[in-house]
């Protein structure tokens, strides 16, 4: 009796935890790379080590580096660290990760106003690097 009592208290526990989402741990070093979108331009984003991100469009590195921080934003609805992308302007572009290590635009703050993208709006940069 003791053993099916032990498997079926396993059991109870294992399906308690079922239902919640596995929070995302991202680090540095998932971040820093190249990420990049081919369209009618060719995008590229690359997050250096030291907090810098640049932003190249058709190879032609662009005038503006940015400040690049990651955020814990585990009570979100995506239960994801997000990158935050700090722009002069005081906006800041949201994206994730990906569990398959691309960069998803997920969201963008202007004025301290979060404005989420829709899942079919979001673009996805391949990581390259």
């Amino acid at each position: 009796m003791k053993p099916t009592l032990v498997a079926l208290l396993a059991l109870c526990l294992c399906l308690a935890g079922c239902g919640e989402k596995e929070k995302q741990e991202l680090t540095k070093e998932d971040v820093v790379g190249a990420y990049e979108r081919k369209g009618a331009l060719t995008v590229r984003h690359v997050f250096l080590d030291n907090g810098v991100a640049e932003h190249y469009v058709n190879g032609k590195k662009q005038k503006e580096e940015f400040k690049w921080t990651m955020v814990d934003n585990s009570l979100s609805e995506l239960n994801k660290a997000e990158v935050h992308v700090e722009h002069k302007s005081g906006n800041v572009t949201v994206y994730i990760i990906n569990s398959d290590n691309n960069l998803a635009w997920i969201a963008t703050i202007r004025d301290g106003q979060r404005t989420d993208r829709t899942k079919e709006t979001q673009i996805t940069h391949k990581k390259i690097k």
